[in-house]
């Protein structure tokens, strides 16, 4: 039998051989799916495109030492370290496990939706007269020559979104920054980098501690908001409540990159307890020092109005 010039059977047969390439071609694109994602040797390929690609994006330098597990939208990475040009990390994290999309990051979008990091340090510094490390860590790299027309116009942006940390530290040291360190941090951390070059640190419904750098004393603190900004005047804000010498405080600290008065403490005790009266000797003590700008308040509506003035 024939149908337009080609007989049924030799239909048949160019339409089996059809299926045939099309089910080689499937079994095969599943085979390179299946190792990418099951086996060591396709996570350290996986793992070396997320290390260039993210690399080529920014000053810096991405280093996920392996991935320990791969889906088509997760990743689970393993000693991830994004370091600073000076060589000195900006951003460790022992673990971390990242809702990621590949097709973001050859859009030239780095980052994620959302992480969860474990046992991270978080550094940002300052060496006289130059930028912050994470000015120069996430700045973009200069176009080549090119490119430079197409970069104008799709500058990369880096959006690291609802990373949920547990067991973390924050340095601020160097330059002309104040020294703090803060630890034990839990809560949900965002790092922005916007395609101007600068960088956000946004901290939201935080606990941990401020070990060092205030002369309150430590503070540990709950359900705090805050960020760190590396452009512009402000460099870090918190805001919330927490505790000084087993003392409740509610309290905002605003510390300035530099100039007079760069660290801002109000501080409002809603018990007047001796500890916290203590604390009244700080205000006066601070106004002899030319860095230094505490104001403290006593009672329960005090803390309370501190409280209203301080919601977003």
């Amino acid at each position: 039998m024939y149908l337009h010039g080609v007989d049924m059977e030799t239909r048949h047969r160019w339409a089996w051989l059809a299926a045939l390439l099309l089910a080689v071609i499937g079994g095969s694109a599943a085979l390179v799916v299946w190792t990418l994602m099951k086996t060591d040797w396709g996570h350290a390929k996986v793992c070396a495109l997320i290390n260039r690609k993210v690399t080529e994006g920014i000053r810096g330098t991405l280093e996920v030492e392996r991935i320990d597990a791969l889906s088509f939208d997760t990743l689970t990475a393993h000693n991830v370290k994004i370091i600073a040009p000076d060589g000195v990390p900006a951003i460790v994290a022992e673990t971390a496990v990242i809702d990621f999309s590949l097709s973001e990051m050859w859009a030239g979008r780095y980052g994620w939706s959302r992480a969860d990091v474990r046992n991270c340090l978080v550094r940002v510094s300052q060496k006289h007269g130059s930028k912050t490390n994470m000015e120069a860590t996430f700045e973009g790299r200069a176009p080549k020559h090119h490119e430079e027309k197409k970069e104008k116009k799709d500058s990369s942006e880096v959006d690291m979104r609802s990373m949920a940390t547990s067991n973390c530290t924050l340095l601020i040291f160097g330059g002309s920054l104040p020294d703090l360190r803060l630890t034990d941090l839990d809560g949900i951390m965002r790092v922005h980098v916007l395609k101007n070059g600068d960088t956000e640190l946004r901290f939201d419904h935080y606990r941990g501690s401020i070990e060092k750098g205030l002369p309150i004393g430590e503070l540990a603190f709950h359900d705090v908001q805050g960020d760190v900004l590396t452009k512009g005047k402000r460099l870090l804000r918190f805001v919330g409540e927490g505790t000084t010498h087993k003392t409740p405080v509610t309290f905002a600290l605003d510390v300035d990159r530099d100039g007079k008065n760069a660290v801002h403490i109000d501080a409002a005790f809603p018990e007047p307890t001796f500890r916290a009266l203590s604390s009244a000797w700080l205000e006066l003590w601070s106004k002899f020092n030319d860095n230094l700008d505490i104001r403290v308040q006593f009672g329960k509506e005090a803390a309370a109005q501190l409280a209203r003035k301080l919601e977003p």
